[in-house]
């Protein structure tokens, strides 16, 4: 099971997964990042993987997808 928090101070967002991203949790992963960069405006978005216990390629395209979304806004993406 997939669990995202968020943390945000001065400008950026922190975006923290935990638990296993797989092919069944990558698209509510990518809504609901996609939610909090509307929900906390900001000027960079860290993308912690750290807790991570699991992650395949849809895993991969999660974060591909968010390093796009932030290019195309203007974000910084870490």
């Amino acid at each position: 099971m997939l669990h995202i928090t968020q943390a945000e101070r001065d400008g950026t967002l922190m975006i923290s997964l935990s638990g296993e991203l797989d092919h069944h949790a990558a698209r509510a992963a990518i809504e609901q990042a996609e939610d909090l960069l509307v929900l906390y405006p900001c000027e960079k978005l860290i993308l912690n993987l750290s807790g991570l216990t699991f992650m395949d390629s849809s895993g991969l395209a999660v974060v591909l997808h968010l390093h796009r979304t932030c290019a195309r806004s203007g974000y910084e993406f870490i």
